[in-house]
């Protein structure tokens, strides 16, 4: 027998934010998901709570994560899901959270979208005062992981010799916009520059 699932994650593409309302069968010109493709994600989401309805096992929580343009400027699309979830017996709760009030210093805005099926008060989540500097987040001074250091750093290709004197400095920041393990492209968030040992 199926068991109940108690949540589930979804994490949408962001060419899904534009056509929500498509997600219903309300597709305008120009506009659209399709299925077996990554903008099909949000119909696979659909599709499992259809499915998941019929056999009364529905999750107890949703968390979609997407851009904050999902609550802002495509409020009226997401509005289309947000009414599916509605008529499934979920409350929603809309959000956008800073990951740099989690404890991560990358300032880095997302959506969310906190479902609880037969909720009926909204969710609020409550971030951290302060989060460790980029330097001690990513440990800087520990000549342990000088290896591991070296093997992230850019290909001196000439078109990379280009743009890594334009990369913004990151070494004396608290935060950046992104934190990855290769900015190995232009433009980007920034690079930690670093002598040649």
């Amino acid at each position: 027998m199926l068991q109940r699932l108690e949540s589930m994650l979804s994490g949408s593409p962001k060419v899904m934010l534009i056509v929500l309302a498509s997600t219903l069968g309300k597709t305008r010109k120009g506009e659209g998901i399709k299925e077996g493709t990554s903008s099909g994600t949000l119909l696979e989401v659909k599709r499992l709570l259809l499915e998941l309805k019929l056999l009364k096992r529905l999750p107890k929580f949703l968390l979609m994560e997407n851009l904050k343009k999902v609550f802002k400027k495509y409020k009226k699309h997401s509005k289309v899901f947000e009414d599916f979830l509605e008529s499934l017996g979920y409350k929603n709760s809309t959000i956008i959270l800073n990951s740099k009030n989690f404890g991560t210093p990358q300032s880095r805005e997302r959506a969310f979208c906190i479902s609880t099926l037969e909720g009926t008060e909204e969710i609020e989540v409550q971030g951290q005062e302060s989060c460790p500097s980029l330097h001690d987040f990513l440990d800087l001074d520990n000549d342990e992981l000088i290896d591991e250091y070296r093997e992230v750093m850019p290909n001196l290709t000439p078109s990379r010799i280009k743009w890594i004197p334009k990369s913004k400095k990151l070494n004396d920041r608290e935060y950046c916009q992104t934190i990855t393990t290769k900015q190995d492209r232009w433009p980007n968030a920034g690079i930690l520059f670093c002598d040649s040992n």
